[in-house]
């Protein structure tokens, strides 16, 4: 997470003590009488995903039943209907939010390192009024990292050129300079671990606190959650979504929500 600390402690608040989802909208409320929200996302499956995959869920049990209540599933859905009722600080919109963020007008964002490497040349006016700390988590002490999307590179075993695309895809995750180009351009972090040693890229972003960024992000990867996606997850997490925005207006229980579309698509993922 991103924020803009020196918004943050005009107003008393330190970006180190949000360690909850709890924390983050006390921030939020406190944050209101300035007309100033949390964050913006363009939809709601973008911060429901992050928070799902923290979970380890995918809306389907161990037997790969699906289960749209379940416990873990309902800690994210709660956050979202939320939202839903704005009781939760946010703005769901298709607004330009890093535009909001260098404005003030939001002062959090859910980051990857691509996004601060593009914040940093686009917006270098930001540079010292921004801190990166971990997500917040849903307790105390709980999982404060969530992978979402990922880019693998797959090599067809009858392909003509079959040996020169193993050495380009060894080239490309092994040599030292290509993994640090990867990451300084592109904001790419390597799955070859023999490349977390490289000193080239591990020197310190002044940027986001003079921190080094490239050991931030590995040592997230190191807590992520082992999740396996059912291959319905997308569509599932589309109907609950629209399930809870169908529903908002109405003074139904969110609990009494859920319930009624676990029994009326339990007969689709059977």
């Amino acid at each position: 997470m991103l924020y803009r600390s020196d918004i943050l402690r005009s107003a008393g608040i330190d970006a180190e003590d949000i360690k909850t989802w709890d924390d983050y909208v006390s921030v939020g409320n406190n944050l209101k009488s300035s007309g100033r929200k949390l964050t913006s996302i363009p939809n709601l499956s973008e911060i429901y995903n992050v928070q799902l995959n923290q979970l380890g869920t995918d809306f389907f049990d161990e037997q790969g039943k699906i289960d749209v209540n379940g416990k873990k599933v309902m800690v994210a859905n709660k956050f979202i209907y939320n939202i839903l009722k704005n009781q939760i600080n946010i703005d769901v919109s298709n607004s330009d939010y890093l535009q909001l963020f260098e404005k003030g007008s939001i002062v959090s964002l859910i980051a990857t390192p691509e996004t601060v490497l593009y914040l940093e040349k686009s917006h270098s006016n930001l540079s010292g009024k921004i801190e990166i700390t971990r997500l917040p988590a849903f307790e105390n002490g709980g999982n404060d990292t969530a992978y979402v999307d990922g880019t693998n590179f797959m090599i067809s075993g009858s392909s003509k050129n079959k040996d020169y695309a193993v050495k380009f895809v060894k080239f490309v995750t092994g040599d030292v300079d290509a993994v640090y180009n990867q990451f300084n351009i592109y904001g790419l972090c390597s799955s070859n671990t023999a490349a977390y040693t490289y000193e080239k890229i591990h020197k310190k972003n002044k940027y986001v606190g003079d921190i080094d960024m490239y050991k931030w992000y590995i040592n997230s990867a190191k807590l992520f959650s082992n999740i396996i996606y059912n291959e319905n997850y997308n569509e599932v997490r589309d109907e609950v979504l629209r399930s809870l925005n169908d529903n908002i207006k109405s003074n139904k229980k969110i609990e009494d929500i859920m319930n009624d579309l676990q029994k009326s698509i339990e007969p689709k993922y059977k």
